[in-house]
Order: structure tokens, then sequence, then C-alpha cells
């Protein structure tokens, strides 16, 4: 008998693999029943194997193929699930579990729209199947369709009022929505259904973050982090949070939880760098963008943020790599393109920076920032006209765009619109009322209208300190320096204009005549790109510090760790002063001096350095927060540059006329200094008048002087513009075109005249009530020429026209002026320096000896030097 004396391998295939054996009909319904226990134990591939024993006794068991199908969807096979629930639901279509299980393998397949249309059966199917609507609801969510979402979720609760997860699905499609007020209900309601949903302490703490209310926002974090310890997106959020609040500290430690709990958490990572770039520490912050490329070479946004740390460590050739290798990637990300911009403008690269910039508005169009950026450097260069209108295209797409205001103000200072410039820092005020930089510009402007009542300006100066400053108090300490009165004293001078700027002609004579055995000087230097005069002045310090990249708060901490004894302010309220560090006290003394012809307007600033020409004793000390220490001799020491051009011969010798000239800024050539230089060219038949100043580069600010002059009967071929110069030395030999220099009026130049006087040009003078026009006073009297100071418009206008007749006295001055200054106070740099050296001893004196009236418990149990007095007008001190 064939097959004889073997037996039957039942319940085995050919590999040996043994399977269940057959199930008589009778039995299938235990089976099942068998089958789905081991399926909700988890033991999936016992039940897969009962099921399929099933299916082959009885292909059409719909429950069976069900949940082989939700098998198949357990481990992600999204095809075979659709296929054998489809069979299901071929068998018996009346069930909405199977059409709600197909739909959930629709949606792993990606296919939202056959997903939705099979939510859509199940509940017609049973109109009461709560899970289907909230299914839906997320898949609606998903597709941005919000509105229907919140409807799914409204009829699933409508059927299960106690639905929380109906509930917070509700709350976030409101908030995607922008009802933040009803996300909000749904996210309380779900919490009072479930108070362990802490997914929803965290989404709330979302709304209250965008809405501001930092303090509710950090609570619910800090609830929803209770609830669920691990919850890493919870202390990220928290940390961001923190972060916006000032709390750096407590924000870096949830940083660090997070990165603890999941350490590849780019997201983390990333806020832990932005936060150490912040504290200053750009060490840690690059290391942490280091460990983002590690995990994701070809993370962008990583680059750009290591570029931005980069830049403000300073080191500029690195940032502007990271930024190229970060557009390299993808070339569409504008905020890389944007801040490659920065880059190039703060390196001198102006066309680098154009292009950058305009590659940031080719990729976003509605960039505002880009627009006032490209407006900035187009004014670097003196393209007012073109800056303006980026200004304008910035404030078209933001109107409430502070920096465009503030940009807009200096263009059109630069252009000489002095009410259109105090327009604009104003309208930049009223978007953002700390906006102190803005509100520095609008105190710089003022200087230059003498209309405005002195007292006023004063007081305009001291409500900048009220509104920027004195919140600053609580963070002033102690001072614990040694008080020997006569000990070496070590001085600090604060600047931004360690370079090739005109603060620097007169840092630099004083910091080469200090006497070492007596002062141990510090500079922090805050500079953003060093030049050669950087370099020399770095060699003339004991210590040099760079703090470009340094927040005030940090700035003002190495002062105290540095002990310094007085700290020098060398720039008022000019671009990029340090005057909210100086705020905070972080010397006993602290001293204002050259950079700014005014107030601080500072309680915290002790005196102020000027002579008794700049401010002649009871005329100006009540326009001051500062008291004055006036030197005996000039307030300034002026050192000229080395390569400047030889005295040239008086111009009219050649031509046969008389040349005036002003090479101040434009903003100084106000409407009463055109009208005085009208009158003087009128009085002087056949003169010329050459003005120079980075502005004239731009045609349309030219045009706007020469109709100003042209209102006044002076013709325009009467006038010669020139714009910025790419030297000093060719810059101080257009001095060979003029006889005869013009000041400025209410607002003196220094440098310039000093330039002037250097190159053999006499400059006629009026002396003002105010110490911005009374510079020329103090420069000229410390030279000797006296004759040349006016008392009045008339007499200026009479010195002027004496002047211009006399040709032999012109030669004279000519011949005689270079060597006149180098003989004058103004360029004896050992006796200046001791001068003000003497100054400094006093101070600190007194300093002392108030110090010393306190004991040292006393001064170590100091928390508070300044106190605020309601309703007085300034700040008061006490030891």
């Amino acid at each position: 008998m064939k097959g004889k004396g073997k037996k039957r391998m039942s319940g085995s295939d050919k590999a040996g693999k043994r399977t269940p054996p057959p199930v008589s009909v009778p039995d299938i319904d235990l089976e099942f029943q068998r089958a789905l226990l081991f399926h909700q134990s988890g033991q999936l591939n016992r039940a897969e194997e009962m099921y399929r024993s099933i299916v082959r006794v009885n292909p059409s068991h719909a429950g069976a193929l069900h949940l082989l199908g939700v098998i198949a969807l357990q481990r992600g096979d999204y095809g075979g699930a659709v296929e054998l629930i489809q069979r299901a639901i071929g068998n018996d279509p009346s069930s909405p579990f199977y059409f709600n299980n197909l739909a959930a393998a629709f949606r792993g397949q990606g296919k939202l729209n056959d997903a939705i249309d099979s939510y859509k059966r199940a509940v017609e199917i049973d109109p009461r199947y709560a899970e289907g609507y909230y299914n839906m609801s997320s898949i609606l969510h998903d597709q941005g369709n919000f509105v229907e979402a919140v409807s799914c979720c409204r009829k699933a609760l409508e059927i299960k009022p106690d639905y929380f997860q109906a509930c917070y699905n509700m709350g976030n499609s409101l908030h995607a929505e922008g009802d933040l007020d009803g996300a909000l209900s749904c996210f309380c309601q779900a919490l009072r259904i479930e108070p362990s949903l802490f997914q929803a302490y965290n989404n709330m703490g979302n709304i209250y973050r965008a809405q501001g209310r930092l303090e509710d926002a950090i609570g619910c974090y800090r609830k929803g982090i209770q609830l669920n310890p691990r919850m890493v997106e919870g202390y990220v959020n928290l940390a961001s949070v923190l972060r916006e609040a000032g709390d750096l500290e407590e924000a870096l430690a949830c940083y660090h939880r997070a990165v603890a709990l999941r350490p590849q958490y780019v997201e983390a990572l990333c806020g832990m760098g932005i936060l150490f770039s912040e504290k200053g520490d750009y060490g840690r912050a690059l290391s942490c963008y280091h460990k983002i490329l590690e995990i994701s070479p070809d993370h962008f946004e990583a680059y750009n943020l290591m570029g931005i740390a980069y830049k403000k460590r300073g080191a500029l050739d690195e940032a502007i790599s990271c930024y190229r290798r970060s557009l390299d990637i993808n070339p569409q990300y504008a905020d890389a393109a944007y801040n490659l911009g920065i880059a190039c403008k703060d390196g001198g690269d102006f066309d680098g920076a154009i292009l950058s910039y305009q590659k940031a508005l080719n990729i976003r169009p509605d960039y505002a920032e880009a627009y006032n950026n490209m407006g900035i450097v187009y004014q670097s260069q003196g393209k007012l006209d073109l800056a303006i209108s980026c200004y304008e295209k910035a404030l078209d797409i933001n109107p409430d765009l502070p920096e465009a205001y503030n940009s807009m103000g200096n263009a059109y200072q630069d252009q000489g619109g002095l009410d259109e410039a105090m327009f604009c820092y104003r309208e930049a005020l009223t978007v953002r009322p700390d906006y102190a930089s803005a509100h520095s510009n609008l105190l710089f402007s003022l200087l230059h209208r003498g209309s405005i009542d002195p007292v006023r300006v004063s007081s305009e100066h001291k409500e900048w300190a009220r509104r920027h400053a004195a919140s600053l108090a609580t963070a002033i300490r102690p001072h614990l320096n040694d008080i020997s009165p006569d000990r070496p004293i070590r001085i600090g001078y604060v600047s931004p204009d360690f370079r090739l700027h005109s603060v620097a002609y007169f840092v630099e004579p004083l910091l080469s005549g200090h006497d070492r055995s007596q002062f141990e000087i510090f500079c922090y230097s805050d500079v953003s790109v060093a030049d050669s005069t950087t370099d020399r002045l770095r060699g003339m310090a004991d210590c040099w510090r760079d703090v470009f990249t340094m927040p005030d708060i940090q700035l003002a901490e190495q002062v105290r760790k540095d002990g310094i004894d007085i700290l020098v302010d060398l720039a008022g309220h000019t671009s990029r002063n340090r005057l909210l560090m100086f705020a905070q006290k972080p010397a006993p003394l602290q001293v204002t001096y050259i950079g700014y012809p005014h107030t601080t307007g500072l309680a915290t600033m002790d005196y102020r350095i000027t002579d008794s020409l700049a401010d002649p004793d009871g005329m100006t000390d009540h326009l001051y927060t500062e008291k004055l220490i006036r030197l005996p001799r000039s307030f300034l020491c002026y050192r000229p540059p080395e390569d400047a051009p030889e005295v040239s011969v008086v111009p009219f010798e050649e031509k046969g006329f008389i040349t005036f000239g002003s090479f101040n800024n434009r903003s100084k050539i106000t409407m009463e200094t055109v009208a005085l230089w009208s009158r003087i060219l009128d009085a002087v038949p056949g003169s010329r008048l050459v003005l120079k100043s980075r502005s004239f580069q731009d045609i349309g600010t030219q045009d706007l002087l020469r109709e100003q002059f042209s209102e006044r009967g002076l013709s325009s071929g009467r006038i010669r513009f020139h714009g910025y110069s790419a030297s000093t030395y060719e810059h101080l030999e257009l001095y060979s075109e003029i006889d005869i220099g013009l000041d400025t009026i209410p607002y003196n130049g220094t440098t310039t005249t000093c330039e002037a006087l250097w190159m053999g040009v006499p400059v006629v003078v009026l002396a003002g009530k105010s110490h911005a026009s009374r510079v020329g006073v103090s420069l000229l009297t410390n030279i000797g020429l006296t004759d040349l100071v006016a008392l009045s418009i008339d007499d200026y206008c009479a010195k002027v026209a004496e002047l211009a007749g006399d040709r032999e006295r012109l030669v004279g001055i000519r011949k005689s002026l270079r060597s006149m200054m180098a003989a004058s106070p103004m360029m004896d740099a050992r006796g200046h320096a001791g001068s003000l050296e003497s100054a400094y001893r006093r101070m600190w004196h007194r300093w002392c000896g108030e110090a010393s009236a306190c004991s040292s418990d006393r001064r170590k149990s100091f928390t508070e030097d300044y106190i605020w007095k309601s309703g007085s007008s300034q700040i008061h001190t006490r030891i």
C-alpha cells in the first residue's frame, strides 16, 4: 500500500514548524474568545496563530479577520491591516469598530481623507460612538481643519461628558484656531475630569506664555513636571519662559535636566546654547552647538546659532563661515542670510552685507528687520536717501518696529532734518518705552537746537535716567576698595571709540601721559573691529579688556572684580554707550569725560570733567546731575595724526578769493548756522564755502542744504561739497582749500576745530551759554587766539570780515598756528594728565574720608547705596 508504514505529520509543516490543529466549527467561538484573551494580554504571536487557525476553518469569520488586521496595525504593517480589516468589513459591514480601526490603518499610510471617510462611516453606523468622533478630530486637527475638529470633540463630549481626551483635543484645536481663552477653558475642564493630565498643564503654560503671563506659565509648567518628572518638553518650555523672565540660572538647570533625560534632545541643546550665549559664556554655547552637529551634521539652525555665538565672541571670520555653511545646507534660510549681512557689515564688507540682506529679502519679502539693517549699511556709506527708503519699507511691513524708527531718526539727523529725527525717536519710544538707545539719540538731537530751553534739555536727560536707569539701583553693592588715600589708584576708562575716531585723538595723549607709579590704567574697549589706533592704545594700558560682547551686567561684574577705584565714561549718550552699566555703580567713584557735551542724567555718575571756559562758574552747574570738576587749563588735550600733511600756503593767494570751510557733521549745520554763514558770505564778496561730511556722499543731502542756502540768497555755485575720504591724510589735505574755518552753532566743533588749527586754518567761534556751544572758546583761548572768540552774532560776522580782509594776518597765522598749538596746553600730554590725576586724587581722598567714617562692618552689611525718593527730581546718595 502506498505510504504504508508512514505516520501522518499532523500539526507540522515541511520545515517542522508546529501549527495549531484545525478547529472544529462548534469550537470556533470558544477558540476566538481564548485568542482574544491572549491578544489583550499582549501575546500577539499566540493570538495571531489562533486567529489564522479560525480563518482557515471559516474564511469569512469577520472577528478574526478584523483582529488580525489590528495586530498588523499594532506592528506598523498598515497595508496588511487595511487588507485584513476590509475583508472583515466585507463580511460584516455593521461594526463601527471595524471602520474605526480601518481609519487608523489609513492614517498610518498617510491617507487622511480615506481615514476621515472611515470615521464618518463608523459614526453613521453608531451615532453614539464617541471614540469615532474623537479620533476623527485628531486627523482634522492635523489637516488644519480646526473648526470641524472642534465640532467633532463637542459631539464626543455630548455623548460622553467625562471624555477628558476629547476635551483636551478640543483645547488644542481652539488654541491653534487662536481662541486662547476657549482653549484654556477646555484644558481646565480636562484637568477637573482627570487631574493627572500633565500634558494639559504644559499646553496651558504655552498659552499663558503667548499672552505674556509669565508667572502663570511658569506655574503650569511646574505642575506638569510635578505630575510627570520625566516630561522633557516641560523642562524645555519652563526653561524658555524662565529665560524670558530673567531667571537664567534656573532656566539653565531645566535645560540640564532635559538633556539628562534625553541626551540627544536637539531642542534642549539649542536652548541651552542660546542661554549660555546670553550669559556671555560663548565657549559653552559653542560646545552645545557642536554636540547638535554631532547628532545631526546638517542641522542648519545650529550652524546659524554657532555663527551668532562666534560673532558675539568677536570671531567674525568664524561667524561668517558658519552662516555660509548654514546657507549651503539650506539656501532658503533667511535668518542665516540676515545674520551674514550683520557680520559682513561689522567687518566693513558693506557690499557683502547688502547682498546678504537682499538674499534674505528674496527668501522672505516681509523681513522688516532686513530692510532696517540694509538701510543702516547704506547710511554707513553716506547713501541717506537709499537708507530712508529701506526704513520706510521696514515700517510699511511692521509699523511697530522701533529699530526702524530709530534708524530713520539717525538718517534724518545726518541729513540735518532735526525735527524729523526727533519725531522718529519719539515714535520709537512710543512703541518701546524702554528703548534706551533711541532715547539717548533723542537727547543728542536736542543739543543741536539752540531754541530749546537748556533747563528743559537737562530735564530730558534726567528723565532718561528715571525711565531707564533708576530700576538698576537694586544692582548696586557696597564698595570694599582699600580706603588708603595715597595708594596708587586704579582707573578704568570705558569707551566704544578706542579706534580711529574723534575721541581717540583726545584719549591717546591722556593714556600716554599718565604717571604709572601712581595710577594703574584699565581700558574697557567696546570696539567691534580693532584697527591700528586700537592696537596703539592697547599698548598704553596696564590692562586692556575687549568688552564688545559683554552684556552690561557682566561688564559691571568685571569692573568690580578688577577693583576699579574710579571708572571713567568716555561716551555719554553717544552710540554704544554703557550708561546702564554705570547705573549699576560698579566702582566707588564714576566720572564722565570727553565723549558727550552734556550731563548723563545719572545720579550714579559722581563727577564731570570740564574747565572754566567751557563751563564758567555758575553758568551751567545747575544743568548737570554730576559735580563739575574744572581743570586749571584746557579740559582737552589733542594728539594730531602722525601722517598729517604739511601746512599749505593760504589758498586765496592762488585763487584770489576767500574760501570759508567747515568739516563738521551735517547735523551741526542748523538753520541758525545757515543764516550766519549766509550773512558772512554776503559780507565778503566773491567768497566761497567748502563743506565736508560723510553725509555729503548723498546728493539728496547736498541738494537739501543748497536749497536752505538758496533761500538765504546764496547761489549754489559758491558752495562745494566733499564726502567721505579714504584716509586721514586725504581728509586733512582738503584744508589746503580753506582760508578761514567757520564754527557751527549752537553745537561747536571739537575734533574738526583742532584739525583745522593743526592745518594752519584759523577758526572763528561764537561763545554760547552751554558746554556744547563753548568748546570752541576753550580751544581758542588755550591756544592764544581769544580775538577769534565772538560774543554775539554781530561780533562773529565782524571778526570774520575783519580776518578775511587782513590778508597779511592770514598768511602769518597759516605759518605760525601749528607751532602755537604744539606749544599750548592743548598738546601738553603730561601736564594735562597731571591736572586730571590731581583731580582724581582729590576725588579719591574725599571718598576715602567719607568711607572711613563708616565702620568696616557697616560697609560690609551695606546693601543699598542709592535710593529713589518718591516725588523727588533726583536720586539721593548715602554712605
